[in-house]
């Protein structure tokens, strides 16, 4: 707020005396602190114009709020990616704001702060949010195209590269879906298994990362022929 400070004169009938200084009186005149509703801490988006959500401030002395939006890719500030600091307050709730321009891929740190466009409030919490639109990519590593086995369980090894992690894998063999039951691990390889009764099968491997971002391998065949003394 603003600190002001008033001068009293003590007067009689013939002459003014002289002025006396009161103590000094604040007048709060800020906007609130408006407050960050979402994206929440560690929060992935897989398009580059995510939209950010601020919760109310209020203006004392009546006047027009504004949001100030500021995103960079450091927690410091120094490398500003976003500012808009004319975000116009419609509602007394939450008010929405889409990007005008797009952000790369990578980690950011967003903060906001409101405005009258005389005074403006302190700056809110920091949160963090990484955006990702790159697909995972998998490569098949066994069994090769074209492979022969005899019916029964067959091991299907992957491998994944992915800038963030992995949430689940998913194989494909002739319309049969089996998600992974052990972790997946970036670099390495990873395997599923699952049975099919006789015959060819096309099969392959999707990944689903943090920021929902769906990956595909290519596609391959595998045989399954009956085991000997089995009619």
């Amino acid at each position: 707020g603003r600190t002001y400070k008033a001068q009293v004169y003590v007067a009689n009938s013939s002459d003014l005396g002289a002025p006396q200084n009161t103590t000094e009186l604040v007048i709060n005149d800020n906007t609130s602190i408006p407050l960050l509703n979402s994206p929440i801490n560690n929060t992935y988006f897989n398009n580059n114009t995510p939209q950010f959500f601020i919760n109310n401030s209020d203006d004392v002395s009546g006047k027009q709020v504004y949001y100030v939006l500021e995103i960079s890719t450091d927690f410091a500030f120094t490398n500003t990616s976003y500012y808009n600091g004319t975000i116009r307050k419609i509602v007394n709730t939450t008010n929405g704001h889409n990007l005008s321009t797009s952000l790369n891929d990578g980690r950011y740190y967003w903060r906001t702060r409101s405005t009258n466009l005389f005074l403006n409030s302190s700056y809110t919490e920091i949160r963090n949010f990484t955006i990702d639109t790159i697909n995972s990519n998998i490569t098949l590593l066994s069994p090769s195209d074209s492979s022969t086995f005899v019916e029964g369980y067959v091991n299907y090894q992957f491998n994944i590269t992915d800038i963030n992690n992995i949430r689940r894998c998913t194989l494909n063999v002739g319309g049969k879906i089996v998600d992974n039951t052990s972790i997946i691990t970036k670099g390495n390889t990873n395997t599923i298994s699952t049975n099919r009764a006789v015959g060819t099968y096309i099969w392959n491997v999707i990944c689903e990362d943090q920021a929902n971002n769906n990956g595909t391998s290519i596609n391959r065949t595998i045989t399954l022929t009956q085991r000997e003394g089995f009619t």
